[in-house]
């Protein structure tokens, strides 16, 4: 389920196994950085783009719960302009903001959250609200990894929200920053506590196991591919698992060539993206049944030019979201306009989840957007003043003994 990709050129060693910083800014110079992502998810899923201003006022935890527990919520004043994509508008899942920083999350069965009686006069951050979090704060990785290295913010589980019908999932995921200054770092909660995984190098994050150990499993291919090897086998492995796309990932991303202008780096980068997708419709044949994740979107973000690029699966659509687009936008919220929603194919999913031609209202969309394609939003997602709907106040009330 989801994997991300960071096309930051290869480090150069010396003999006491140091990377040459030196060399390493000249290379980053000269390359066009970008970060793609692709959503993988069993079911249809309810996608909104936001564009959101600086100097908002937001909250990362429920205050009824705060109370309860006697924790106290994360509160903050957004420095920095972002586009956010939104799982409906409850669950932050990418984004980037006007410095070139760049947050996803994806799934990671090991997460364990603090237990709700640990919150205690505890600063509190709702895990659907980290990547909203940190492009509102932080202007790169080094930043988000100081902000959280000493485990002042405890992270708090949440419900994933869906939109065919069925309950919503525990909130299990883990944090890639990237930007651009060609640094990366992956964050994990394991029992409660932030684990900060930070290089250059790690230019490929999927799913299970703890990334740790993601690394240690990958370094078998790596060694088949090795010119080193007596005996290399070349081969990749082919299955959907995470440790096979991460694989696949790794090994495309380090045997490519670096284009020298942006547009090349995004196709590469989208084409990338799609060779370690899952196929929409892809049986679970071990399982059995239909419920295996697929994917249901890509992202790819352009460091420095600052582009958000959108490419829905069952939508045909391929579009770009500049910026620029904002610069002396009003509003403090803008929402991406859907054309339509496929209600028919809704209500089907809603009976037979086997259904993937649900559309998420974008296909009118081709090329690079404008301001036009958007309208303002008064209810912004974990503002001070955002009105909770039902399905919120589910999310924020999930137990958080979740293992």
């Amino acid at each position: 389920m989801c994997t991300r990709v960071f096309n930051t050129p290869k480090l150069l060693y010396d003999k006491d196994g140091k990377y040459d910083k030196v060399d390493y800014k000249i290379k980053i110079k000269n390359t066009h950085l970008v970060t793609g992502r692709n959503m993988d998810w069993p079911y249809p899923m309810d996608i909104n783009i936001y564009h959101f201003k600086r100097g908002i006022d937001k909250i990362g935890f429920a205050l009824d719960k705060a109370n309860k527990w006697d924790a106290i919520p994360e509160q903050w004043t957004s420095k920095y302009d972002s586009i956010c994509t939104y799982l409906k508008d409850e669950a932050a899942c990418d984004g980037m903001n006007t410095e070139g920083l760049v947050a996803n999350i994806l799934y990671l069965s090991e997460s364990i959250y603090a237990k709700d009686e640990e919150l205690k006069g505890k600063i509190c951050l709702n895990v659907m609200a980290w990547v909203q979090y940190v492009v509102d704060m932080f202007s790169n990785v080094e930043e988000v990894c100081e902000a959280f290295k000493d485990n002042e913010i405890t992270m708090v589980g949440a419900l994933v929200p869906t939109s065919v019908g069925e309950p919503p999932k525990p909130a299990k995921v883990h944090l890639s920053v990237s930007d651009k200054l060609g640094q990366s770092a992956i964050l994990e909660v394991i029992n409660g506590k932030i684990r900060i995984n930070k290089s250059p190098e790690f230019r490929v994050m999927t799913n299970s196991p703890v990334y740790p150990q993601q690394i240690v499993v990958n370094q078998y291919w790596r060694y088949e591919w090795n010119k080193n090897n007596p005996s290399p086998s070349y081969t990749l492995p082919g299955t959907t698992s995470a440790p096979d796309r991460f694989a696949r990932a790794s090994y495309f991303i380090n045997n490519t060539i670096r284009f020298t202008t942006e547009h090349e780096a995004i196709v590469q980068m989208s084409s990338l993206m799609q060779a370690v997708a899952v196929p929409l419709g892809l049986r679970d044949i071990i399982n059995g049944g239909d419920q295996i994740s697929q994917t249901r979107y890509s992202s790819v973000f352009t460091h420095k030019s600052l582009c958000y690029f959108f490419r829905a699966t069952t939508d045909y659509s391929f579009f770009g979201i500049p910026m620029e687009i904002f610069n002396g936008a009003s509003f403090q919220g803008l929402k991406l306009k859907k054309h339509y929603m496929n209600t028919e194919a809704m209500e089907e999913s809603k009976k037979d989840k086997r259904i993937y031609n649900l559309d998420n209202g974008f296909n009118e969309y081709s090329g690079k957007l404008t301001f036009d394609d958007f309208e303002p939003v008064e209810n912004i997602p974990f503002s001070i003043d955002y009105k909770m709907e039902e399905s919120d106040s589910l999310m924020m009330e999930e137990d958080n003994n979740i293992s």
